[in-house]
């Protein structure tokens, strides 16, 4: 997972358990963060998806998003709201495969074609 490969400012609250330090709490995240995914679940991208990270301290969820490409995902965990993104863009990818372009809106023909510059379907 690209995220956890670089570093992010984060404050929160340690907790130690013996020799191990973990997160207790995420109290704020900078919402302007983002991450590069060469992959995200079964689909290997053409090129890297940048993808929006937030951590809302009022939700206390991971907010993953790319608005150019219409795909968000949520969760309590990072994994969870990979997981989340993963199948947000498996369901665009099945609506776009079951219409035709000629009943897709304007904006859904680009978001189809923006999407296929990342990957084949």
């Amino acid at each position: 997972m690209a995220f956890f490969k670089s570093p992010v400012p984060v404050n929160g609250v340690m907790i130690q358990k013996e020799t191990i330090r973990e997160t207790d709490k995420v109290k704020e995240m900078p919402l302007d963060h983002s991450v590069t995914l060469d992959r995200l679940g079964e689909f290997v991208f053409r090129r890297p998806l940048v993808v929006r990270v937030s951590y809302p301290d009022n939700d206390g969820h991971w907010c993953l998003e790319n608005s150019d490409l219409s795909l968000s995902g949520y969760g309590s965990t990072y994994p969870e709201a990979l997981a989340s993104l993963a199948e947000s863009l498996e369901s665009l990818i099945t609506g776009y495969r079951a219409f035709e372009d000629a009943v897709l809106s304007g904006k859904s023909r680009k978001i189809k074609k923006d999407l296929q510059n990342y990957l084949d379907f």
